[in-house]
């Protein structure tokens, strides 16, 4: 047998990592076959990067990422863009009232007018 070749030295140009030599296509449908050039995305928000991707039940055949499918079975709704600003709950009382001011009580001013 004959002995090894040498290895290269460092300054010599290495071989670079495989990349893809097309751009990257991004698929919400679950029965396509992934590869270097085809990546999930997911059907509702569009991300393309997720711990575990989830079936749709809404719209079969397609991808969710892990929050939206989530969101999805527990809901039976799509999960929105943006959520509402959560407000606690709290006693229902007239307009200007404690509750209207967050549960505080509201200041109070008094104003004097002096006629000159």
């Amino acid at each position: 047998m004959p002995p090894p070749p040498p290895h290269a030295s460092a300054s010599a140009s290495a071989p670079t990592p495989s990349t893809p030599s097309g751009p990257v296509t991004h698929t919400d449908d679950a029965a396509t076959k992934l590869s270097d050039r085809v990546r999930r995305r997911c059907y509702n928000c569009l991300t393309t990067d997720t711990s575990t991707w989830r079936r749709s039940n809404l719209a079969p055949g397609k991808v969710l990422c892990n929050k939206c499918g989530l969101f999805e079975r527990t809901h039976s709704r799509p999960r929105p863009e943006q959520f509402p600003h959560k407000r606690g709950p709290g006693p229902i009382s007239s307009p200007g009232g404690a509750a209207a001011a967050g549960g505080r009580s509201p200041v109070r001013l008094s104003l004097r007018f002096i006629t000159i």
